[in-house]
């Protein structure tokens, strides 16, 4: 009775209520019709991948989502306790593909196709824009247990990487549903915060700040099933965080056009970022020394007719820093930047694109790898004790 009295009362429709209703509603309409282009864009922002059987999980050599839900792919990893596996690892490059053609293969394929004769497995961990924190979270998921140790770890190692750091909403949900990994996560600083003193601290961050780790709201409270379930029927609630995205995205074109900042402009590493990263990767090498994984790492090719937004002084101080980081602690290491000839990049953006290249270059890395690193590759592991990271 009391709500017909309050939708009879005339000082309702009088205000400002049904107004806002409306806009809403117009709102909602709107958002639903975005959102079949928030899944292109994404896929678009995803770059040119492959895509075997739909993205089948079933039939993936590698993350298919890039990172966004690497644990419905985890499964898929082939399983090393019986038989030797090579994780590759590394940003866009790794996956993407210009001018892409039916059944064309990227580097973990290729890679698998050329080991599986000999009894070994390869599988892909890549992101774009993947930094050295996310790429030590991959190397402590997959070697801490032995039905995804890995032989070998191979990653491409890409300078302008050096900018970027925390982990990604994907690889913070795999943090989070692994207690096993996150006790790995922090096992990993035990005894090394002195000598890697920002990396460790940022780790520690990383924990404090995973849902479900400590106070906090968690996934399962009622705030976030009513959320869920508002958001089956309520656009601006269910595409929230493509919302967020898109205007994180035009704020990012608008300031690029503001500025004329274009792909190729100058950008300098900020150092302490730079030192961070750098220090992420040097806690990468000392958990592959602790479970006898090989850490492979290279420097990734780059279009040599194509401009690239890396200041050149910066870039060859980070390769002659790379070179002796790896020689200091007896990684293998190979600078693969001149692989791929000019002929076997493209566009992007209607530029020839500095980074990503045609599947005939994906080829030409992944024999590169072999050439370098082939009999590495091939090498059987010795037994190490589980630390219990879950799978």
């Amino acid at each position: 009775m009391d709500v017909v009295r309050l939708l009879l009362d005339r000082r309702l429709w009088g205000g400002a209520g049904p107004a806002c209703a409306v806009l809403l509603i117009l709102a909602n309409a709107y958002i639903a019709r975005l959102e079949r282009g928030f899944q292109e864009e994404r896929r678009a922002n995803l770059l040119m991948m492959t895509n075997p059987a739909e993205g089948s999980v079933a039939t993936s050599r590698y993350d298919w989502s890039v990172g966004e839900d690497p644990g419905r792919y985890w499964a898929q990893i082939p399983d090393a306790s019986q038989q030797p596996l090579v994780i590759v690892s590394g940003m866009s490059q790794m996956y993407a593909i210009n001018d892409p053609q039916p059944g064309d293969e990227i580097i973990a394929e290729h890679l698998d196709d050329a080991l599986s004769p000999h009894g070994v497995r390869a599988f892909g961990l890549a992101a774009p824009n993947m930094n050295n924190e996310e790429a030590l979270l991959y190397f402590v998921a997959t070697s801490f247990q032995a039905q995804t140790r890995p032989t070998s770890f191979v990653y491409g190692v890409c300078f302008d990487k050096f900018r970027n750091v925390d982990l990604r909403p994907g690889l913070m949900g795999l943090l989070r549903e692994r207690p096993g990994l996150r006790d790995a996560w922090s096992a990993v600083c035990a005894s090394r915060s002195i000598e890697y003193p920002m990396a460790c601290a940022k780790m520690r961050t990383a924990l404090e700040d995973t849902p479900g780790n400590g106070p906090g709201p968690r996934e399962d409270d009622v705030e976030h099933r009513l959320r869920a379930r508002l958001g089956l029927v309520v656009p601006m609630i269910g595409d929230g965080p493509d919302l967020n995205a898109k205007a994180q995205l035009d704020i990012f074109l608008f300031r690029n056009w503001l500025f004329r900042i274009k792909a190729t402009s100058k950008r300098p590493l900020l150092e302490s970022v730079y030192r961070l990263n750098q220090e992420f990767l040097g806690l990468m090498a000392e958990v592959a020394k602790e479970r006898s994984v090989t850490l492979v790492l290279y420097v990734i090719p780059l279009n040599p007719g194509a401009d690239n937004p890396y200041v050149s002084e910066q870039y060859l101080a980070f390769k002659s820093w790379l070179q002796g980081f790896a020689s200091d602690r007896g990684l293998p290491f190979a600078n693969l930047e001149g692989v791929v000839p000019h002929e076997d990049w493209g566009l992007s953006n209607g530029e020839p694109d500095f980074k990503h290249f045609r599947e005939r270059g994906h080829e030409l890395v992944a024999n590169a790898i072999l050439d370098r690193f082939g009999e590495i590759l091939e090498r059987a592991r010795p037994a190490v004790r589980d630390v219990g990271a879950d799978r």
